[in-house]
């Protein structure tokens, strides 16, 4: 028997990475403004070369990245407003969770269907890893739509939701426990340079006064 899902994400927006998609307008508009200040005003700083990077890695960008992603989240959404998806039941298994840093994608399988994502991706569907106080824990019954691996609906048994409470907080001991590690690697790295310099330092004095005894002798 099927527990009560409630649904847990769903794919409501066409464009939900727009945001990222318009960030080349950002270094476009500093190339144009510089250009124009440059032109109109005078300016001597930036450099004309900073202006004409700016201005193309902008351009740039909204003709690739931009384009392809608007494209892309345009399909996903029409796909799923049309009815074009797959569904799969059953319980979450082979659940690897995503560190809070990323490097790797969270993934698990639910029967024969494995799907992966990310928080740091740009991509359209469900992204919210457990670091990130995210839902989805090894053995959790779903019921998910899903178009090329990505999850276009989510719905998990009623109670086991998080609020946003609950997940702001997994987010931020994680974040805590991220930074604590950060700092762990940081001291071991200059405890180490130090080490190697006092060495370095001894060495070249031994050096030093060994090419003295030399002359004298």
């Amino acid at each position: 028997m099927s527990p009560d899902y409630v649904v847990a994400y769903e794919l409501s927006s066409r464009f939900p990475d727009l945001w990222f998609a318009a960030a080349g307008m950002i270094p476009m508009l500093i190339g144009l403004v510089t250009m124009w200040g440059k032109r109109r005003f005078g300016w001597q700083r930036p450099h004309w070369a900073f202006s004409v990077c700016s201005l193309a890695f902008g351009l740039i960008w909204l003709v690739t990245v931009a384009s392809t992603l608007l494209v892309e989240d345009e399909r996903v959404y029409s796909s799923y407003r049309n009815g074009s998806y797959s569904t799969v039941e059953g319980m979450v298994s082979n659940f690897r969770p995503m560190l809070y840093s990323g490097h790797q994608d969270e993934c698990f399988s639910v029967k024969d269907q494995e799907f992966c994502y990310s928080d740091y991706a740009a991509a359209p569907g469900f992204r919210n890893s457990t670091s990130h106080g995210g839902p989805l824990r090894e053995g959790l019954p779903v019921r998910i739509a899903f178009r090329d691996g990505r999850i276009l609906r989510l719905e998990v048994p009623a109670g086991s939701v998080p609020t946003a409470e609950q997940s702001a907080a997994v987010e931020r001991e994680e974040q805590l426990a991220f930074q604590g590690r950060m700092s762990t690697i940081l001291i071991a790295n200059t405890s180490s340079l130090q080490l190697q310099s006092r060495r370095w330092d001894g060495l070249s004095g031994g050096m030093s006064a060994g090419a003295v005894s030399c002359r004298c002798g």
